[in-house]
C-alpha cells in the first residue's frame, strides 16, 4: 500500500510570523516538511523550487517576490504549486489560484497545507 505525500512548504523571506505559525504546527503533530530559501531574488527562488519540488510557497506580501512580475513569473513557471502570500499586518492568507484566507487560528493555516 502507498503512503500519500508528506506536504513539502518552502518559506522564501517569510516573516517572523508565519515561522512561528509553522514551528507551532509541527509540535502539533503537523505531517509536513519545512524547506527555507535562502534565494535573494526570483531567479534564485525559481531554482530552489525546481530542486526542493515543494508543493506550497509562503512568503510575506511585504517581500521583493510578492511583485506583480515575481508572482507571475512563479505562477506560470510552476502550474501546479501552491503561492501563499502572507499579510502580517492583517493576518490574511493569499492564496493563488485558489482563495483569500483569514487566519484565525493555527487549525486555518493547517487547512491551507493540506489542501496542497
Amino acid at each position: 500500500m502507498m503512503m500519500p505525500k508528506t506536504p513539502c512548504i518552502l518559506i522564501a523571506e517569510a516573516d517572523i510570523l508565519i515561522k512561528r505559525a509553522l514551528a507551532s504546527l509541527m509540535t502539533l503533530g503537523g505531517n509536513f516538511e519545512i524547506v527555507v530559501s535562502e534565494a535573494l531574488d526570483i531567479s534564485e527562488l525559481t531554482n530552489d523550487i525546481f530542486k526542493i519540488k515543494p508543493d506550497i510557497v509562503f512568503f510575506s506580501v511585504s517581500t521583493s517576490f510578492a511583485g506583480k512580475d515575481s508572482l507571475s513569473q512563479l505562477i506560470l513557471r510552476h502550474s501546479g504549486l501552491k503561492v501563499v502570500l502572507v499579510s502580517e499586518d492583517s493576518n490574511w492568507l493569499h492564496i493563488f489560484k485558489h482563495e483569500d484566507k483569514l487566519l484565525t487560528c493555527l487549525d486555518d493555516l493547517l487547512l491551507v497545507i493540506n489542501s496542497a
